[in-house]
């Protein structure tokens, strides 16, 4: 129809970066709260990510009883709400219950926040100088726990006025150490000028990864030396990194084996072999010292049956052959038909 108007295309707005963000805890893995005092490390970690996102303009204050921006743009409630949702989510309940109120925008929020830790300045400044001049190295567990302490004490003397330099933070470093690290003291206090901060928190570290090695290779050599001396039980196997050997038992026959002794008791078998064959008549003859051991043995082994305690005291075996005179010689006068008879005596 003539009098119909034809339908205008809009033209749909573009969509804002900061709509994208899914997780902030992503970006700000900080949570701020009042007892730890990081209000300047997630300061600026928000203030980088509402500059990354294109929405930095709304933590700035307003102007004239407006908005630092136009607030005929329609995209910007949607985004000052959603900056409005990163800092309530971003900090401790105890904090969120102190600023929220449902008329805040973005930057009322972020002014509150800075205003619960820059308030009474003078008075945190001497709180904190307090602290940070008794820092020392003994009441944190390594070098790094020490050093990410006294740095957080100079960012939060500077926030509240207070800026600490680089000279007083590294001399404050070498004031808190204790005497184990005496030598990179000195050489850090010698130094000309000093040092950065960074620098000698590097070289502290290096200096503590150096005596960890150096104590867990002395605590590695007193294992090995109390392993070596500590007594262990018959028939175990020495620690196969201490080479020591086994003391000999010269108790057990069975270690009583040199070369040279097995063939002096061979001989003397021997030579008892051919002494006693055929006759049966008394006991081996061994060494006084070689039958103790095999009868300690013995009676070590067999404690209720021990025949070879009395080896010595045992009856000699009958003889095989008589006992009488000897008759397996006949008499060397008599032949086979007697007697041989005696000449007459010769008449010449």
């Amino acid at each position: 129809m003539a009098g119909d108007k034809e339908p205008t295309a809009t033209t749909p707005s573009p969509l804002h970066p900061a709509v994208t963000v899914s997780n902030i805890k992503n970006f700000i893995p900080i949570r701020l709260e009042m007892d730890n005092s990081v209000y300047i490390t997630w300061s600026t970690l928000f203030t980088i990510h509402c500059k990354a996102f294109d929405c930095y303009d709304h933590l700035l204050p307003k102007k004239d009883g407006t908005a630092s921006s136009s607030s005929s743009d329609p995209v910007w409630p949607r985004v000052d709400a959603l900056v409005l949702q990163w800092i309530y989510s971003t900090i401790s309940p105890e904090i969120l219950g102190t600023i929220i109120n449902p008329e805040a925008s973005a930057a009322d929020a972020w002014a509150s926040l800075k205003g619960v830790f820059n308030n009474n300045k003078h008075t945190r400044a001497v709180h904190l100088q307090h602290t940070f001049s008794n820092t020392r190295l003994e009441t944190f567990p390594n070098i790094s726990a020490y050093c990410t302490a006294l740095k957080a004490l100079a960012d939060q003397l500077a926030n509240v006025g207070a800026p600490v330099s680089n000279d007083t933070l590294v001399l404050q470093l070498i004031t808190g150490l204790t005497e184990q690290y005496d030598g990179v003291a000195m050489l850090l206090q010698q130094t000309e000028p000093l040092p950065a901060f960074f620098e000698a928190r590097s070289k502290l570290l290096l200096e503590e990864s150096r005596k960890a090695k150096q104590a867990a290779q002395a605590a590695s050599s007193s294992d090995a030396a109390l392993l070596a001396t500590k007594p262990r039980p018959n028939g175990s196997s020495p620690p196969s990194d201490v080479a020591k050997p086994e003391p000999r038992n010269f108790t057990d026959p069975r270690s009583y084996d040199t070369r040279n002794q097995r063939g002096r008791n061979r001989n003397q078998g021997r030579n008892r072999g051919r002494q006693n064959s055929g006759r049966g008549r008394g006991a081996p003859t061994l060494p006084p010292s070689l039958w103790n051991v095999i009868q300690n043995w013995a009676q070590s082994q067999y404690p209720t049956w021990s025949p070879l305690a009395n080896y010595n005291t045992w009856p000699s075996p009958p003889s095989p052959f008589p006992t009488g005179p000897d008759r397996r010689q006949p008499n060397p006068s008599a032949g086979i038909l007697g007697p041989r008879p005696v000449a007459p005596p010769s008449k010449f």
